[in-house]
């Protein structure tokens, strides 16, 4: 303790430089006890009483009314933003420990409940605005609240906030997607469902379109593809005779009909597979 209360011998002394030593090592240990973010401000100090002397001015308990005044303020007004619960929670109840460092010692029981129960509404004042449903439930129970029971009901809650998530991966999902998830949905336009999501024997493989449930012989592309060149190719039937489809092929609009008829010019399949 001398070295913290009093000051060493003179340099004349022959016991200094033993002083000396022991003042190194107690410096050391003071300076390890004190916690990392606030080192800093004691590394310069010359001696183990300087180190001392500045810790007790500023974090000692006594003259601690602007220590205490700047937790609080600090603690009220601190808020969720883009943290978690649990790194909201505990900052917020760091920011707690350190009041009850400053507060006095002589505190009775119904006065620590009241500021227990003044920090319950204090972490429920700072969550983010989307549990404020939940909030107004907390508030109105008619049992008293324990910041436990608070955290944990929010902690849940962040779960369920969380789940939605999934949803609105599988609402990205692209549309073709969506079809293949409802055996009963109808195709549109030219592309048929069934092309994408064949319904035959799964042991059947088409080596024209690469898809299993048919065979190439059929394949609806490629009948459709023949279909139209055969159309292309042959001069258009009469409007008033038009003919008849063949078993397996889709049938041309009479609209296309006619304009084939007036200017399509003829055209053999193998022109027609280099254009």
């Amino acid at each position: 303790m001398r070295h913290l209360t009093g000051d060493g011998p003179p340099v004349t002394d022959p016991a200094y430089y033993d002083w000396l030593d022991v003042e190194g090592v107690v410096q050391r240990w003071l300076l390890d006890s004190i916690a990392p973010n606030i080192k800093g401000e004691f590394l310069s100090l010359a001696s183990a009483r300087a180190v001392w002397e500045a810790t007790l001015n500023s974090h000692s308990k006594r003259n601690n009314i602007a220590i205490l005044y700047e937790l609080v303020h600090r603690a009220a007004n601190f808020r969720q933003g883009d943290r978690t619960v649990l790194e909201y929670s505990n900052k917020l109840s760091s920011l707690w420990n350190e009041i009850d460092h400053y507060m006095p010692s002589e505190v009775n029981s119904v006065e620590r409940g009241y500021t227990l129960q003044l920090r319950v509404f204090q972490f429920l004042m700072g969550l983010n605005p989307e549990y404020e449903p939940l909030r107004g439930q907390l508030i109105h129970r008619e049992k008293m609240l324990t910041y436990q029971d608070a955290l944990r009901s929010v902690r849940i809650e962040s779960r369920f906030q969380q789940a939605p998530s999934l949803t609105s991966a599988f609402a990205a999902t692209p549309a073709a997607a969506t079809h293949a998830s409802s055996p009963n949905s109808s195709a549109r336009g030219t592309s048929s469902r069934s092309e994408e999501f064949p319904k035959g024997d799964p042991t059947l493989f088409c080596n024209y379109c690469k898809k299993r449930g048919h065979s190439k012989e059929t394949c609806f592309k490629l009948q459709r593809k023949r279909t139209q060149q055969s159309h292309l190719a042959a001069a258009a039937p009469p409007a008033s005779s038009p003919s008849v489809p063949s078993p397996g092929q889709v049938p041309m609009p009479y609209t296309l009909l006619l304009a084939n008829a007036s200017s399509s010019p003829s055209f053999t399949p193998e022109e027609m597979e280099r254009l």
